[in-house]
């Protein structure tokens, strides 16, 4: 995602093309991941990062947290009822 260069914003939040903070520790794990694309990343000026799960409705506030959210049964069935309607 890339802010648009070409305009002002008033917002408050900005669209930034970084690696998420939070893809090093996605890169050591080992098992498979599912519905990553559902999980959003929100960086804040002198705070940890916070994370939405747009799957789940779930609000994390730590990749640790967001580690366990993402091998949850909760979140696999929520990816797999998504993916496949008919499940």
């Amino acid at each position: 995602m890339k802010a648009d260069s070409g305009a002002q914003s008033d917002s408050k939040y900005e669209n930034i093309d970084e690696i998420p903070i939070i893809q090093s520790k996605i890169n050591e794990e080992a098992g498979p991941i599912v519905g990553l694309d559902y999980v959003s990343e929100m960086q804040r000026l002198h705070q940890d990062p916070l994370y939405q799960c747009f799957l789940c409705s779930a609000c994390l506030t730590s990749s640790s947290s967001v580690i366990d959210h993402l091998y949850s049964l909760k979140h696999k069935m929520a990816f797999l009822v998504n993916s496949f309607r008919s499940f």
